[in-house]
């Protein structure tokens, strides 16, 4: 059987998604055949802007532009339909396989219709975080004949067998499957343990140039990978929480194992840099953490980034991931309101905790990158202004900052909808790191999204800038034009520079 994997990305480009990689690899094993029809490197009418998101962190002051066309990576205007049909005709799947994030499923929705337009008799699947969180409105879309909920590490297979053996597909759990009309909704299966078990990701599928990703303002060979499934916080603005809240075991794959598929992908791919996508990467037991780190730096050697929630952060474990070679980690604040963060996003980290985690990376040499979100339920200008100065008491080595948004199957998702802050039907198109879908009574989207474009130059620049900042948020001639002059010199004054804290006086 011939499967088409489905990826309707327009947003990164040096992200190879790892539950696609892992499918894909799980099918190779079955003995299947697979492909990929990636949307990354085209243009197309049915979406109207393709700024990639390393152009916007730029554009935003978090990083260093960098110059993609130079590699060879530019986007190529399409006849979307016309180029799906070309892939259709070519390769004759019996499946497509989509990957679905929330904000991509209008997208999916036509490049579906697409396809059953070419061939009904191709079955299409949906998988990922939008058919797992609104499983009734994915099964809905007239072209989807089956979505995968949660995990597919089991059920994809499962299905993709009695598919092709023509068997009943309304019993295989985690699968929600139409038939003459009505759609059949199986119960969900417990979490997969047995990670070491599973096949290495599969890169194989993807374009040579997802392979590249921006790195102080060069692009270098990058691979993704998740040592550790799960997280321990429930936080009321993340899926994460609604996920696990039957079964909040955190599942890990062994050191041995880990350094056994890194070093066959560094090997393979001429890899430069590794980006572990662990929700939080110091969660594991330290004798554990120890043996990773001895192993790593022996077989592997790489740089690599990592995210850490302060609280299991500690000065014996920074010291390891330090010899290990880490080279950046992020930590996620969100809020420098106390109200906001403990009431509202029930963050379980301290700010003390947070004070001392940067204390103790940024002593250790080790680059710390601070994750912010402004235009959260309650928020003030106020409010996000005591963001500001925490990041700039805790001297983070860069900010990352995105708006919020109230994704399905969050508390605050239904606060946001009890409250008339927010309408799903208005708010189709989801870009978190641009714009703002809250209509908040202490606070305009629009002034939301002048800081949000603003928020580097707050951080960084002395105090006496900030009048010119706040004039630089408006987006108007004179607005625009301010903005242009600070980014210039923030650009020359501060990414220039190999490590510039806030604390210290920049003179212009």
């Amino acid at each position: 059987m011939r499967i088409l994997f489905v990826l309707p990305n327009v947003a990164e480009i040096g992200v190879k998604p790892i539950g696609l990689s892992l499918l894909s690899a799980i099918c190779r094993d079955r003995g299947y055949s697979v492909d990929l029809f990636d949307t990354t490197f085209y243009e197309f009418s049915e979406i109207d802007d393709f700024t990639n998101n390393a152009a916007v962190y730029a554009d935003k002051n978090q990083s260093r532009s960098v110059d993609y066309e130079k590699a060879g990576v530019k986007k190529e205007k399409v006849d979307l339909r016309e180029r799906l049909h070309d892939k259709l005709s070519e390769y004759r799947p019996d499946v497509c396989a989509f990957t679905v994030m929330t904000s991509d499923r209008d997208l999916c929705g036509k490049m579906s219709d697409y396809i059953k337009e070419y061939d009904d008799g191709i079955q299409i699947i949906w998988g990922g975080i939008y058919p797992t969180s609104s499983p009734e409105e994915a099964i809905s879309y007239t072209s989807v004949d089956h979505i995968c909920c949660y995990e597919g590490v089991e059920a994809f297979p499962e299905l993709l067998e009695a598919i092709e053996e023509g068997k009943d597909t309304g019993n295989i759990k985690n699968i929600y499957t139409k038939r003459d009309g009505s759609i059949i909704k199986n119960e969900i299966r417990p979490k997969f343990m047995q990670l070491d078990s599973l096949p290495y990701l599969d890169w194989e599928i993807f374009d040579k140039r997802k392979f590249l990703r921006p790195f102080k303002g060069k692009l270098i060979r990058g691979g993704e990978f998740m040592s550790v499934v799960g997280c321990p916080s429930s936080c009321t603005y993340c899926m994460n929480n609604w996920l696990n809240r039957e079964d909040r075991r955190i599942r890990r794959y062994s050191p041995k194992r880990i350094i056994e598929e890194l070093k066959y992908q560094k090997e393979k791919y001429d890899l430069e840099f590794l980006t572990f996508r662990d929700d939080d990467f110091l969660v594991r037991p330290m004798g554990e953490l120890t043996e990773l780190a001895e192993l790593y730096k022996t077989e592997i050697g790489l740089p690599f980034s990592m995210q850490a929630n302060s609280r299991f952060v500690t000065e014996e474990k920074v010291e390891i991931v330090k010899n290990m070679g880490v080279h950046s980690v992020n930590i996620g604040i969100e809020s420098g309101n106390e109200y906001i963060r403990k009431e509202v996003l029930k963050r379980q980290d301290s700010m003390e905790e947070i004070e001392n985690a940067f204390k103790w990376f940024n002593a250790a040499g080790i680059e710390t990158h601070s994750l912010n979100m402004i235009g959260l339920p309650f928020e003030t200008r106020e409010t996000i202004f005591e963001t500001i100065e925490f990041i700039r008491k805790i001297k983070p080595t860069i900010s990352y900052v995105s708006i919020f948004y109230p994704f399905e199957r969050t508390e605050l998702y239904d606060l946001c909808i009890e409250k008339k802050w927010f309408d799903p039907e208005e708010s189709r198109q989801i870009d978190i790191l641009r714009f703002s879908a809250l209509k908040l009574p202490g606070i305009s989207g629009e002034e939301v999204e002048g800081i949000n474009k603003c928020f580097s130059m707050y951080v960084k620049f002395p105090r006496s800038l900030w009048p010119l900042i706040r004039r630089a948020e408006k987006n108007n001639k004179e607005g625009k034009e301010l903005f242009k002059l600070l980014s210039d010199m923030y650009s020359s004054n501060i990414l220039e520079r190999t490590r510039t804290f806030p604390g210290e006086e920049i003179h212009i």
